[in-house]
């Protein structure tokens, strides 16, 4: 695979009638360095890939040939699972989880206990947990705003916890079991994304799964559909985004709320891009801006803050290879995240980092850089890892330039730091 990367880039190259140094000029890598991938001798990497697509007009042919690497998240538990069988569950519409629950922590919740539940309740003697009802809408929304700002792992114990009592709640006869289902579906979608940010992709699906038992069970028409959004970024996660743009297509059809639809819209940009398919991606993303963005939708625990299309559009850009385009976008974008959304703040920071420096811009990729790492320690987050590893990677091809030996040591605590973790017994 590598010697045809080479032959195919160089064949392309030749007939944009450019030479090795130009190239190497326009996508900020040195000559010595393409000249060695197109002879073979050293292998090519996705980003790079991208990069030779945008300058070439390859339209994504290039990264087809490199094998994107698979990321479980560096985490015990990762997942394990056939990415087959999460597509063929996605094509006969099934919303049952294709995998094990193998945590503690989702056995505790345990979906058995809705077979428990009393199928009619006579509501002469029925009592009412409504006021409990509103205190967990309460403790929610909290546990929302601290998923924003500290590790997932410290988060997804008191969601646990939440996600059980709820169960309990709705077991015994109540008029507020429905309330109390679908609060239990969106707290077990919250803690999926919780697991998801811990990089524990298995535990993530089986969260997903539960909060969608639940929320069918309380009648919640919204949460079954986002499962479909939920269950393709996980995908992408997985580096599946064939199966992330089928997951995602499935919650885009007409009668779909009009925020799930923009949603998977945004979610099938950014697989799309994955992939390489700019015109497809384009696509997407021309589909989503025309329906309206609102808050319908936002007590979704995986679901918060501003509009999301000019971020995920940076984003998309540069999986594409667009680098300048990317940092110009995420330029405007970044800056008007709210304060409180600290996890969001990082993550598109970094990767508004990650443009730059793709473009060449070394000085503001290092500011940028320096202002983010220790905030990305304390929010503890595997996909923010992730981007900084490709971070670091690319920096270092300037490991001589100042002010990129100055991050490096930053980057490298930043990107392999995990926060303790204390299993309860």
């Amino acid at each position: 695979m590598t010697a045809l990367f080479g032959v195919e880039l160089r064949r392309r190259r030749q007939a944009a009638g450019l030479s090795l140094g130009a190239l190497a000029a326009a996508i900020h890598y040195s000559k010595s360095h393409l000249s060695k991938i197109e002879n073979g001798v050293k292998p090519p990497n996705v980003p790079l890939a991208r990069l030779c697509d945008a300058a070439l007009g390859a339209d994504g042919e290039l990264a087809c040939l490199v094998e994107a690497p698979r990321d479980d998240g560096g985490r015990p538990g990762s997942a394990q699972y056939s990415d087959a069988s999460a597509r063929d569950a996605s094509t006969s519409g099934a919303l049952t989880a294709p995998i094990p629950v193998t945590r503690r922590e989702v056995c505790i919740a345990g979906v058995g206990g809705l077979a428990a539940l009393v199928p009619a309740l006579d509501p002469a003697i029925c009592a009412s947990y409504e006021p409990a009802v509103q205190g967990f809408r309460a403790l929610f929304e909290h546990s929302r705003q601290l998923g924003r700002t500290i590790s997932p792992a410290v988060v997804l114990r008191l969601v646990t916890v939440q996600v059980q009592t709820l169960r309990e709640l709705a077991a015994s006869p109540t008029s507020s079991r429905r309330a109390l289902l679908t609060l239990a579906g969106r707290n077990a979608e919250f803690a999926g994304w919780m697991a998801q940010e811990m990089g524990d992709y298995e535990t993530a699906w089986s969260w997903t799964s539960l909060g969608i038992s639940f929320a069918e069970a309380g009648g919640d028409v919204e949460l079954p559909v986002y499962g479909f959004v939920r269950r393709a970024g996980l995908m992408l996660c997985r580096d599946d985004p064939t199966a992330a743009a089928v997951l995602a297509g499935q919650a885009t059809i007409a009668g779909v709320p009009a925020w799930i639809r923009r949603s998977a819209l945004l979610r099938q940009a950014q697989a799309h891009a994955r992939a390489g398919d700019g015109r497809s991606c384009r696509g997407a993303l021309l589909r989503a801006e025309r329906i309206p963005a609102d808050a319908t939708g936002q007590s979704l625990g995986s679901r918060s803050g501003p509009d999301q299309l000019p971020l995920v559009t940076g984003w998309c850009l540069y999986e594409l290879g667009l680098a300048r385009d990317s940092a110009a976008v995420l330029d405007e974008a970044v800056p008007h995240l709210p304060s409180g959304a600290a996890r969001a703040r990082i993550r598109f920071g970094v990767r508004r980092a990650l443009a730059h420096a793709e473009s060449g811009s070394l000085g503001l990729a290092c500011s940028l850089t320096e202002e983010l790492a220790a905030s990305a320690v304390a929010v503890d987050s595997a996909t923010i890892r992730r981007d900084l590893r490709r971070l670091h990677h690319t920096l270092r091809r300037w490991h001589r330039q100042p002010e990129v030996a100055r991050v490096i040591p930053l980057l490298n605590v930043a990107h392999r730091t995990t926060i303790e973790r204390v299993e309860a017994e």
